[in-house]
């Protein structure tokens, strides 16, 4: 690593600073000297008006802005490590093609460094998503490598798009998926069956619109209500691709260890040092 100051920075490629990011990093370290790194979040402004983008981008906006400070994770989108301490834990492991900085989070709360989510820190994300796109994004490179890292290392961090609502969340759009698929031949099944299928839609979408009411409240003061509408289908089918992506790596992980398989990541924190994964776009001294 050739950077020389005290403080790293990260800004992904596709993310834009205001004029105030690097001023208001240093002053988090400068009244926060207990603190190895930080972060902050995207704006509520997003550069592409398309309406995907505007819901992939608010979304993580408001995740940011409604999680802990203390945060558990670290985000290169926009965040800052002490150089020293990025130096100890030997940076990022270069093995991972995705997630390495929720990783390296968790490996530097887990070493007893403290991290601060700076909800004023803020970004202007100029990424264009589809619906495609965003559904490959949060399976392959969120949703799948997140869970594994998950499962090895035994803990679920209650926070960001994991806190307790969010787990509910995907665990209830499960049965309501599977009672949803049956409705159409449920005529078959009697009056009596029918009528506790569509009772248990019914609870299940009262349910999830309760644990995400303050979500919708914000898309709502943010877009209005039409938008706050359009996206609950969007958000839904999140939690459900998320959902499964979730039973297909327990069963995996779980099936490995019933038959002794070694598992690809089995010594996934080596005692001598991995290498340092190098992003120079990503990287601001």
């Amino acid at each position: 690593m050739h950077a020389q100051g005290e403080i790293l920075v990260f800004v992904d490629a596709d993310v834009m600073v205001s004029n105030e990011t690097l001023q208001t990093i240093v002053e988090d370290f400068q009244k926060n000297p207990s603190i190895s790194a930080l972060f902050g979040s995207y704006d509520d402004a997003p550069a592409e008006g398309n309406f995907f983008s505007q819901y992939k981008n608010l979304l993580h906006h408001y995740v940011h802005q409604t999680s802990n400070s203390r945060a558990v994770t670290f985000w290169t989108g926009c965040g800052a490590v002490r150089a020293e301490i990025f130096r100890e834990l030997h940076g990022f492991d270069a093995r991972m093609s995705s997630i390495e900085d929720i990783e390296f989070g968790l490996r530097l709360t887990q070493s007893g460094h403290s991290i601060l989510l700076d909800k004023n820190l803020h970004v202007k994300h100029l990424k264009y998503w589809t619906l495609r796109g965003i559904i490959k994004s949060d399976v392959c490179d969120r949703a799948a490598p997140w869970a594994q890292l998950i499962l090895e290392k035994g803990e679920m961090p209650r926070d960001l798009n994991l806190n307790y609502r969010a787990r509910i969340s995907g665990a209830a759009i499960l049965p309501l998926a599977g009672l949803g698929g049956v409705v159409p031949i449920s005529a078959y099944l009697g009056k009596n069956l029918l009528m506790w299928i569509i009772l248990g839609c019914l609870s299940g979408v009262l349910l999830l619109l309760a644990l995400n009411q303050d979500i919708y409240r914000f898309f709502w003061k943010k877009r209005g209500a039409g938008f706050a509408l359009a996206i609950i289908p969007v958000h839904w089918l999140y939690y459900l691709y998320s959902g499964l992506v979730w039973i297909y790596c327990c069963g995996r992980h779980y099936l490995k260890m019933a038959v002794n398989l070694p598992s690809p990541r089995e010594n996934y924190f080596p005692s001598r040092p991995f290498p340092v994964q190098r992003r120079p776009k990503r990287l601001v001294n």
